[in-house]
């Protein structure tokens, strides 16, 4: 199980989703940060292996999988 941190807006739309690594250590140095709009409600959850960003091949299960998750951390 890993985790995902998911944006919505106030009615509960998927904004984005950001997918979080699950590497411990950034040997390069590179860091990266995200920041959304006020109003924008963030989520982390855990996922199931079967939501992985990096194998999307049908965007609206994707998006409905995000919702359930989104609508299920309330």
């Amino acid at each position: 199980m890993s985790k995902m941190t998911i944006a919505t807006d106030q009615q509960g739309n998927i904004l984005g989703a950001i997918q979080h690594s699950e590497e411990k250590s950034y040997s390069d140095g590179l860091k990266v940060a995200v920041s959304f709009a006020p109003g924008t409600r963030l989520q982390v959850v855990d996922v199931d292996p079967d939501i992985d960003m990096t194998k999307i091949s049908d965007v609206p299960k994707f998006h409905e999988a995000l919702s359930r998750r989104a609508a299920s951390a309330k």
